[in-house]
């Protein structure tokens, strides 16, 4: 079964146009077409006209409805890739893949105007590849949830949150405001921002200590600080830590960030919702 969606024009407010209506249901149709194998997406829309196609890989390695958007900064219209891990049971919870779809067109689509414009990619970019190169290192460091955290709190990645929410929500087709709240609470994104949410710099710090002692600590924090202000970014907390009360000191400093990314989120999920209930009633 595939949706289609009568407007987009909501979807537009939070930085996905119209012709990802077209794209997401040809990706998804084409996915079960191929059987949920790799294929090259042909494609021809006026919106993204310098792309021809896109690099659709798919495998079932993890099995775990994780998927990522790349392409080479040295020639990306004609780089375009976007992976997607799948459960070899693929259809008990396709739904899910909707979401999934939208994320990633969120990012094609976002890269596309930085490339089209002639402008710098972001800071969180190189932030980001090195996120999930480390993340995907090895499962069992410690210091991984708490890259993992940084990760989810990056600008676009709550941006894409927010679209693949549209989708979520939308499809349910709920004209009742405490409903669709309710729904909302049981959303993938409403997880991960409550995973956010749960960051006790305390709890983490003391745990991080006990696990790995304050010297390993201290390296890998500085080696991460290390890491962000080779790429430019510039928060005032990242100091270098010598000591237990540095760390501690550090992470709070993070937690206090986290905060308010959380806060601003929320709000933004919560005026989608109701911005999805105005259009279910007009």
């Amino acid at each position: 079964m595939i949706f289609n969606f009568n407007s987009f024009s909501l979807l537009e407010n939070y930085g996905v146009p119209n012709f990802a209506k077209k794209l997401s249901s040809m990706i998804i149709s084409d996915l079960f077409k191929n059987k949920f194998t790799s294929y090259k997406l042909q494609i021809d829309i006026k919106e993204i006209e310098n792309i021809k196609n896109i690099d659709i890989i798919v495998s079932h390695i993890r099995q775990d409805f994780s998927s990522s958007f790349r392409c080479d900064a040295s020639d990306p219209f004609n780089t375009m890739k976007m992976e997607f891990d799948v459960p070899f049971n693929i259809e008990e919870n396709y739904e899910y893949l909707y979401e999934l779809v939208l994320h990633e067109l969120t990012h094609l689509y976002e890269f596309y105007r930085i490339y089209i414009n002639g402008k710098k990619l972001p800071i969180y970019n190189s932030i980001k590849r090195g996120l999930i190169n480390t993340i995907q290192q090895d499962n069992i460091d410690p210091f991984n949830y708490f890259r993992y955290i940084v990760y989810l709190t990056l600008d676009n990645e709550l941006n894409a949150r927010v679209s693949q929410t549209y989708i979520y929500l939308k499809r349910l087709k709920i004209n009742d405001e405490k409903i669709i709240l309710n729904a909302l609470e049981k959303s993938s994104t409403w997880n991960k921002m409550s995973l956010i949410s749960k960051f006790d710099y305390k709890k983490y710090s003391k745990d991080i200590i006990n696990i790995i002692g304050v010297d390993f600590a201290c390296v890998l924090i500085n080696e991460f600080n290390k890491e962000l202000i080779n790429n430019s970014l510039k928060f005032s907390f990242l100091k270098f830590v010598n000591n237990e009360s540095d760390i501690y000191s550090y992470f709070k400093s993070w937690s206090i960030r986290f905060g308010y990314k959380i806060k601003k989120h929320k709000l933004k999920l919560l005026k989608l919702a109701k911005e999805i209930i105005k259009e279910e009633n007009e």
